[in-house]
């Protein structure tokens, strides 16, 4: 099955926007710095790379290594949009997105305004 995210929410099956949930869980965990809530949406063997090819391996990990970027370092801002949801199986789906930074200033607050994901 395959979407574009032009479609209108309620014509999305219960499964896609359970994937999508999940990402938007993603972004939104990075967007608010919280590396707890960016882990929590993966297995606890997942994977994340990173935009310069750095690896993080399992949930806890996850967790840590956000945590610590966190509180070193000013994070940019995701924007996003799900081109495609794909399911290779029933238990597996394949989401594509288009995702953009915007630098954040140091003292710039979060707002609950920003634009998020999707």
């Amino acid at each position: 099955m395959s979407s574009d995210s032009v479609r209108p929410p309620d014509a999305l099956s219960s499964e896609e926007r359970a994937v999508r949930a999940l990402y938007s869980q993603i972004i939104d965990g990075w967007n608010q710095r919280n590396a707890e809530a960016f882990a929590t949406p993966f297995a606890q063997d997942g994977e994340v790379i990173g935009f310069d090819g750095s690896r993080m391996s399992g949930r806890a990990e996850i967790a840590t290594t956000l945590g610590q970027i966190f509180s070193d370092h000013v994070t940019a801002h995701y924007v996003c949009k799900i081109k495609t949801v794909r399911f290779l199986c029933p238990d597996v789906a394949l989401l594509r997105a288009i995702v953009g930074m915007i630098p954040r200033p140091q003292s710039c607050p979060q707002r609950a305004s920003d634009p998020g994901c999707c």
